[in-house]
């Protein structure tokens, strides 16, 4: 093993009392003992973890350099477990080139020091070389086969997967559970299916994986059939399960079944609801029904029932739920009260909310404040002089849209007909009519877009429901929209 490297010899030149601070207990004695071949083993393995000391030359830590250095001075460097750990230390620590000087040098290669190697590269994106240290193998194993594979399905090279995993000569589950996610990441529904009803056993990261290949390819209703069929099995959902499902749920439109799901996990508690985006996500819910008892007290139970300190997001949500329902003064109380400064999506919220129930003042000392923190962005400006407008301070709407021309944003009157043109192409009236025309009238039209719903489509959209008296639903950018006789779930606030 080399002694001459530039990162060990600073270390390995230096007096033994320094070297002693990874080992505590060597401290409480003196003189020193000699560290053993099993303490050098019992500390690498853990020596790649972060750290706050610095790293000299190195991404390694200060305490896996240490430990190489003890192994050095104690004569313990063709030990081949010692050897092995210190390849997977400088591998894991993304020196590679560390990783490569003590595996070429090594005499005494183990299968655990191959893999190393394999799994560095892996990591580093680096499958060629992966490939051909793999090849070099006269002895592999399961766990060979297997980093290899995920590695392959990892950049989406599917064929090179389908071939080792052909070739393996034992598989255990890790293995079909690589090839499948390869065939989820390249969108291959059939063959992902295929290969999950050959799978000799499977656990819930298997039922996941095929879960998020149903979500991600739009295929919604088999997400959720194959959902029910988890269940039946007696598998337990984990959190990615709720993602692919809700996923599911909103490609849908099917509010029912999603909050049947968020029920179900509640009382089964077999989701750790302590996850930080799930409760951003019921406290969003919340806010899109206008629940507002049920928002504030999701909320409190945050920290009171679960010991979670809520989040800038978790406050905003709630902040945007009393403006919807134009509980402004309280939702400008709870920005009072809050640990933290508001973000800008809390003050939008809050400025929307004073726009469209009419509280000037506070919509005034609102718009200020966010075009303050966000000068560049120009709906701030639009908003505020929108509220002047709509109190007919003409001069002050005058001065904030000039504001926002500093801003390198020009706002363009057109002329009415040009208007009237351009509305009535918009792509959910257009999908509308050919629902309209197709759909048997008890049929929910059903209409997706990437676009937020412009004011004069959503109150086009209104009318339409009232007269044919059928049910619309449309998802935006920003949320689901229920419309059903003449009336939107938004409350007209979106």
């Amino acid at each position: 093993m080399p002694r001459s490297s530039p990162t060990i010899t600073p270390l390995f030149n230096s007096p033994p009392w320094p070297l002693s601070l990874p080992f505590p207990h060597f401290q409480r004695s003196w003189p020193m003992p000699r560290p053993s071949s099993t303490t050098s083993k019992t500390h690498l393995p853990h020596s790649s973890t972060p750290s706050s000391e610095p790293s000299p030359q190195s991404s390694v830590t200060w305490f896996g350099l240490l430990v190489h250095t003890h192994v050095l001075k104690s004569g313990f460097e063709f030990d081949s477990y010692i050897v092995s750990s210190l390849i997977h230390l400088y591998a894991n620590g993304k020196d590679l080139g560390a990783a490569k000087q003590l595996f070429n040098l090594c005499s005494d290669r183990d299968v655990v020091s191959w893999n190393a190697m394999i799994d560095g590269y892996v990591k580093r994106g680096e499958m060629g070389h992966a490939r051909m240290v793999f090849d070099r193998m006269v002895c592999r194993d399961v766990i060979s086969w297997n980093t290899m594979i995920n590695g392959y399905a990892i950049v989406g090279k599917i064929e090179e997967t389908k071939r080792l995993f052909d070739e393996m000569p034992e598989r255990n589950l890790v293995s079909w559970n690589s090839m499948l996610s390869g065939f989820v990441k390249c969108g291959n529904v059939e063959e992902a299916f295929g290969l999950f009803s050959e799978m000799p056993c499977r656990d819930v990261v298997s039922w996941n994986s095929m879960l998020a290949c149903y979500a991600q390819c739009g295929k919604p209703n088999e997400a959720l059939a194959l959902f029910d069929q988890m269940r039946a099995v007696g598998v337990k959902p984990s959190e990615a399960t709720v993602v692919s499902l809700l996923s599911a749920c909103a490609h849908l439109g099917a509010l029912d079944k999603g909050c049947i799901l968020i029920s179900m996990i509640i009382e089964l508690r077999s989701i750790p609801l302590l996850a930080l985006h799930l409760w951003t996500s019921m406290l969003s819910a919340c806010s899109h029904a206008g629940m507002v008892d049920e928002g504030q007290k999701l909320l409190d139970c945050m920290s009171s029932s679960y010991g979670i300190e809520p989040k800038v997001e978790h406050y905003g949500c709630v902040i945007d739920l009393l403006a919807r329902a134009g509980l402004l003064e309280e939702a400008m109380e709870l920005i009072g009260t809050m640990p933290m400064e508001p973000n800008p999506c809390a003050l939008g919220a809050l400025l929307g909310g004073c726009r469209i129930h009419g509280n000037f003042e506070l919509g005034e000392m609102v718009g200020k404040r966010l075009i303050n923190l966000q000068p560049c962005q120009s709906g701030r400006y639009i908003l505020l002089s929108n509220i002047y407008a709509a109190a007919k301070k003409w001069d002050d709407a005058r001065k904030v849209r000039n504001l926002g021309r500093n801003t390198g944003n020009v706002l363009l009157d057109m002329e009415e007909e040009d208007k009237e043109h351009a509305l009535a192409v918009h792509s959910e009236k257009l999908a509308i009519a050919y629902g309209l025309l197709h759909l048997d009238s008890k049929e929910a039209i059903r209409i997706v877009k990437n676009l937020r719903v412009c004011r004069d489509c959503h109150h086009v959209t209104k009318l339409i429901s009232k007269v044919y008296g059928g049910e619309i639903i449309v998802r935006d950018r920003n949320r689901f929209h229920h419309f059903e006789d003449g009336e939107c779930s938004c409350l007209d606030f979106w």
